[in-house]
C-alpha cells in the first residue's frame, strides 16, 4: 500500500488545516493501524474510500458484486478496492436484453473515481464518486453506499 508520506501518520495525531483536515484510522489486517488523514473540502463534501461492502448498480436495477482481487487493507472492516477489481463484474439481476435474450451489463472500463493521494499496492483506491463503463453503453447509477463511513480520500 502507498500513501503520501505528507497523508500517513504512524501515531494517533488530530489536525485541523484549512480544508477542515482530520486523520482517520485505516485498520489493516496486520500490524498497527495506519493514519490517513480525512479531507473535507471547502465546500462543505466529501468523498468516502469504496470498499468491497459498497453497493453499485446498474441501470438496470442490477447489482455488481465487489470483491477485492488481491490483498487489500481494511477500510471500515472490508477490504478496499482499486479499479482492476471492478473490471470483468457481471451485474446480477440486470433485466437487459437484445432480442430477447438476457444481456446483463458487463463493467468494461472505470470513467472516474480513481484518488489522487491514495492507492493500495500502487494503483489508486477508488471513492463514492465512481463512474464505469458497461458492456450496454449505459454508464453505473451514482454510488449510494460507500461500504463504509469513515475513511475519505481525494
Amino acid at each position: 500500500m502507498r500513501i503520501e508520506d505528507e497523508d500517513v501518520h504512524r501515531v494517533p495525531r488530530w489536525s485541523s488545516g484549512s480544508c477542515g483536515s482530520r486523520d482517520v484510522p485505516l485498520l489493516s489486517g496486520s500490524g498497527p493501524a495506519i493514519l490517513v488523514r480525512s479531507i473535507t473540502h471547502p465546500q462543505g463534501w466529501s468523498i468516502l474510500l469504496l470498499t468491497s461492502a459498497a453497493t453499485l448498480q446498474c441501470a438496470h436495477g442490477g447489482i455488481f458484486p465487489l470483491v477485492a482481487a488481491g490483498p487489500r487493507p481494511l477500510v471500515g472492516g472490508a477490504p478496499g478496492l482499486v479499479a482492476t477489481d471492478l473490471l470483468g463484474k457481471v451485474a446480477l439481476g440486470c433485466v437487459f436484453n437484445i432480442a430477447g435474450a438476457p444481456s446483463p451489463c458487463t463493467i468494461v472500463g472505470v470513467l472516474a473515481g480513481n484518488c489522487l493521494k491514495v492507492s493500495y499496492g500502487g494503483q489508486p483506491a477508488l471513492h463514492q464518486g465512481v463512474t464505469c463503463a458497461t458492456t450496454n453503453g449505459v454508464p453505473t447509477m451514482p454510488c449510494i453506499n460507500a461500504g463504509q463511513i469513515v475513511v475519505q480520500g481525494s
